[in-house]
């Protein structure tokens, strides 16, 4: 199966300075996919990703890793934390 579909990734983080979400999409890469602030707290980002199986995480501050807590699965990642995973069909 091939093809992209539509993802927006919301945190809300009224404090920081800046977000980012890093995954297995970006080569867990902090700075490939910045997300914006907006008036609310809330940041989010909205891209396009290959369907299947994406582990990801938030990047607050370029330092503090987050996993998002509003997602609908999770994974143990080498860390020792739990990473985020989203599935698209």
């Amino acid at each position: 199966m091939s093809g992209k579909k539509s993802v927006t990734f919301s945190l809300f983080a009224p404090e920081a300075t800046s977000v980012s979400v890093a995954g297995s999409f970006n080569g867990w890469q902090i700075d490939k996919h910045p997300m914006k602030q907006k008036k609310d707290g809330n940041w989010t980002k909205e891209t396009s990703l290959p369907i299947g199986r994406h582990e990801y995480q938030f990047v607050i501050n370029g330092e503090i890793w987050e996993s998002d807590k509003n997602a609908e699965k999770y994974c143990p990642n080498d860390h020792g934390g739990m990473n985020a995973v989203i599935v698209l069909e």
